[in-house]
Parts: C-alpha cells; sequence; structure tokens
C-alpha cells in the first residue's frame, strides 16, 4: 500500500493506493503547503482509497441510491442520501466513488481512460472531487482566476478560458509582481475577510507562452500528456513563491478586445458577486441531512466568502488584445495612483 499525505494550506488528504500509477501521478502533480499555524481552528482532513477497479485490491463501494445531487461527479450523474455521494459508470469513464461527508472518506474503483491517462486522472477524478465536494465540506473556495501580490496591492484576474489569465500573470511578474496562482486559487474566510491561497496545482503554460516568456523555459519541470501545456515549477520561480493567505484588494474581469486601445473600466460590486455566484453555487440543496444545517452551511460559507472578496476589492473590466502585454502593468499602477489620488 503506497499512501501520500497532502496538506493543503489547512486541509490535509491522506491518498492510499496499491497503484503505483496512481501514486505516482499524485506524487508528481502535487505539493504541499502547511500552513495549519496561520488556521489552527480550520484544520480539516480527508482520507482517500485509491484502486484499479479490476484489481483484487479493488474496494467494496456503496451502490448508487439516493437523490440527483444537481451535478456530475466524475463524468457521472451523482446522487446523494445519508451524508454520502455515490457515483459509477462502465463507459470510458470506468469508475465507482463513495464519498463520505461524516466520516470524511472517500472510496474510489477507477477504470477506463481514468486509469490509462494521468491528465483524466488528475483533472477529471482529483480536481473534480475537490472542487465540487471535498474543499467547499472544509471551509475552502476554488475560483476560476489568477491572483498575483506586489507593489502593495492583490489582484485578482478572473474570465473565461482563453483569456489569458496566465499569460497576464506572468506579464506582471516580470514587472515584480509574485504569483499566488494562474489557476484556481483558493480561497478562505475568517468571518470577517475572506483570503486567497494558492491552488495545488504547479503553474502550466502553453509553448506559445514559453516563447513570449523564454527566461520559463528552465523552470519547465514536464509536459502534460493530453493538452500540451507545461509544468512550470513554482520553486524554481524565486518571484513565485507566495502562497497566502492574502486580501484581494483589485477584481479584474478579462473580456478580449480589438487591438487599439486597452480600457479598465469600474465594474459594480452586484454584477462581479452575481458573476461569482452563477459559478459556484446550488451545489447543494437543501437535503436533509444527520448534522443540522450541513448543505445550508456549505452554501452560506460559499456565499459569504465570495460576498467579501468583492466587499474588499476594488472592481474592474479589463478590454484589452495581446498587443496590449506590455502596456498592463503600467495601466494597473496608474489607474491605482489616480483612484488614491480621488
Amino acid at each position: 500500500m503506497n499512501t501520500l499525505k497532502i496538506t493543503l494550506h489547512f486541509l490535509t488528504l491522506e491518498i492510499s493506493t496499491h497503484s503505483t500509477q496512481f501514486y505516482d501521478w499524485l506524487k508528481a502533480h502535487y505539493q504541499s503547503f502547511d500552513q495549519s499555524d496561520k488556521f489552527p481552528d480550520k484544520a480539516q482532513s480527508y482520507s482517500i482509497y485509491i484502486e484499479e477497479i479490476d484489481s483484487p485490491q479493488a474496494l467494496s463501494v456503496r451502490p448508487v441510491n439516493g437523490i440527483f445531487a444537481k451535478f456530475c461527479l466524475l463524468n457521472a450523474h451523482c446522487y446523494y442520501q445519508d451524508g454520502v455521494f455515490t457515483s459509477a459508470q462502465k463507459t470510458e469513464s470506468a469508475h465507482q466513488c463513495e464519498v463520505d461527508t461524516i466520516t470524511r472518506t472517500v472510496k474510489m474503483n477507477l477504470g477506463g481512460h481514468f486509469a490509462q491517462s494521468e491528465e483524466s486522472f488528475i483533472y477529471n477524478v482529483m480536481r473534480d472531487l475537490l472542487k465540487k465536494i471535498i474543499l467547499p465540506t472544509s471551509g475552502l473556495l476554488n475560483l476560476h482566476a489568477a491572483v498575483v501580490a506586489g507593489h502593495g496591492t492583490v489582484i485578482c484576474l478572473a474570465g473565461d478560458k482563453g483569456m489569458g489569465k496566465s499569460t497576464i500573470a506572468l506579464k506582471l511578474m516580470q514587472a515584480g509582481y509574485s504569483i499566488l496562482s494562474d489557476d484556481s486559487p483558493l480561497f478562505t474566510s475568517d468571518g470577517a475577510s475572506t483570503y486567497a491561497l494558492s491552488s495545488l496545482d504547479e503553474l502550466s503554460v502553453t509553448d506559445n507562452t514559453l516563447r513570449l516568456f523564454p527566461e520559463l523555459a528552465p523552470c519547465v519541470v514536464r509536459q502534460r500528456d493530453i493538452s500540451g501545456k507545461y509544468f512550470v515549477s513554482r520553486s524554481m520561480l524565486a518571484s513565485a513563491q507566495v502562497y497566502g493567505p492574502l486580501k484581494i484588494t483589485h477584481f479584474i474581469e478579462l473580456k478580449r478586445a480589438e487591438p487599439g486601445r486597452a480600457e479598465l473600466r469600474s465594474r459594480p460590486r452586484t454584477m462581479v458577486t452575481g458573476d461569482l455566484l452563477r459559478e459556484v453555487m446550488s451545489l447543494f440543496p437543501n437535503f436533509e441531512h444527520p448534522r443540522s444545517g450541513f448543505f445550508a452551511g456549505v452554501n452560506n460559507f460559499q456565499f459569504e466568502a465570495i460576498s467579501q472578496v468583492v466587499a474588499d476589492a476594488e472592481c474592474y473590466t479589463l478590454s484589452y488584445s495581446s498587443s496590449h502585454l506590455d502596456q498592463l502593468p503600467d495601466l494597473f499602477a496608474n489607474s491605482w495612483a489616480e483612484v488614491a489620488c480621488r
């Protein structure tokens, strides 16, 4: 049995498997950011057991049962009953999965491309499981964004896939900022404010990004097997070693525009809050649960965390094209200075 312990700020994942392949994929992809000393009252843990679906070590997993949970898990419909989420499938996404939120235990048997592809295992199994159940039930909010810190600011860059979050983060790094996360930063709340934390993932970049930032080439540790992106070791980028907790000072939604003049415009907080809530809410309906208010508690945490991120930050929309990248550090600095002078 191989066991890997990963501490994600204050959440400890103890992952056990007889599969050398699963173990090697996990060890290569994830690293611990143990900040439990900064969050003494938030310590959480999950025990995760993973085996190959047809192996002698395959786990006894509860059959799928209960009420449709309104979201898919591991590319299959997910159901809930008495604190337990279950899902199963026999196609290319072959799996049997049981997540017990009371004992905080996960049992999974995996087959198909989940057992054949590192990319599918990490992004369709582990990330899906973390984002949809484990993180929100452990006081951690995951957003599709990038976060950088520097020059007295902490900037959250949000937008759809392909909006250039990683590229802008790297351009700001060249201007003296540190990267907290180029994708999927985590957030937690102390009840009064929300703080940004680094994600589990290493930085990942495309061939085009490496051409734009050739200084990253010595820091590439390996290539992802499907998307063609490259992993860049954060530990090899001295300027990128920041893990939080940090309060967001500026929240920027990215929009692509025709070449011309990059434009940074104020955006109402209510609109930003609405966009973020649509991204993360409604995963947990108010099913009855042995622990009173369980689902309401998860939803309330996510709502309060998002509301606090927006309330504490200046909110903007950035309309830009790739030709504006060199202008962005000065555009941001000048805009913050103008606001400070008002």
